[in-house]
């Protein structure tokens, strides 16, 4: 029988931890970050990545409960702990206007570079993204979001890209963020030491049009996107392949880098296919 032990008191370790975890210093710390939501947590739950559970009351009484999460909790790693609170405590962790009355803890997803995990989905990936300091957490999580969707293998993150366990972002992934591979490292390290790639960086300068792309029959593609204000570094510009741009037809004066992105995910996507 699952054990599922009551919260009553604001005071608990517990309630202390999340609200740490809603900082970067406290992520960093505990080495753990925070779902909140039924689409996040089921895949947090699923994936066998949750530490902890913590319900509401409410939402533990509910239909919704007995339908989504109560089937999961016998296949659950013994070592996971469960938790119920009342409505007014557990919205007190939530980090959302209306919470859904579900948050997860699980410990970080990303790969460590160089890692033999790393080299393997590396050495399979035929398709990747790499983000040259992409700043805003909700751009990165759609991003990744739409990365996932685009059937990309792996995700690149510069060291000075958005916090992907930002509930900002985390939200915005739509748990995507528990399918595809991230590995976080320097993007010029990167690039020198995998050269099986076809890197294919957005510029707005000497650029081809993305819609007039071509590419080799057998290439690998890596689309490099940059920062929302700076674009990407001239260091990863200069050793592209490939530069393109994304027509504006309009009298827009850019597009959102998370829009651009997956604009052009789908296109090299389509070349792939041709290919």
């Amino acid at each position: 029988m699952t054990n599922i032990t009551s919260i009553t008191s604001a005071t608990n370790p517990l309630i202390k931890q999340i609200t740490k975890l809603k900082t970067p210093h406290g992520r960093k710390k505990d080495n753990l970050f925070i779902c909140e939501g039924l689409k996040l947590c089921l895949e947090s739950i699923t994936k066998h990545t949750s530490t902890h559970i913590l319900m509401s009351n409410s939402f533990y009484t509910s239909q919704t409960f007995q339908h989504t999460i109560a089937p999961l909790l016998p296949n659950l790693n013994p070592a996971t702990h469960i938790y119920t609170m009342p409505d007014s405590l557990f919205n007190k962790c939530a980090s959302t206007d209306s919470p859904q009355g579900i948050i997860t803890i699980c410990p970080p997803l990303d790969i460590p570079n160089h890692s033999p995990v790393a080299t393997a989905t590396l050495t399979n990936a035929q398709f990747i993204l790499l983000c040259d300091d992409v700043a805003d957490p909700g751009n990165l999580g759609t991003i990744i979001r739409t990365a996932d969707s685009a059937g990309v293998d792996a995700i690149i993150l510069s060291n000075n890209s958005a916090d992907i366990y930002n509930p900002k972002t985390v939200r915005s992934t739509m748990g995507s963020l528990f399918n595809v591979p991230i590995i976080r490292c320097n993007l010029d390290e990167f690039v020198q030491n995998n050269n099986k790639f076809t890197y294919i960086a957005t510029s707005l300068y000497n650029s081809t049009d993305i819609f007039s792309l071509t590419l080799a029959k057998n290439a690998t593609p890596a689309l490099i996107v940059g920062n929302e204000a700076n674009g990407i570094h001239d260091s990863l510009l200069n050793i592209a392949n490939h530069k393109v741009i994304i027509p504006i037809y309009g009298n827009a004066e850019s597009l959102n880098v998370a829009v651009a992105t997956g604009i052009a995910l789908y296109q090299i996507k389509s070349l792939i296919k041709v290919g």
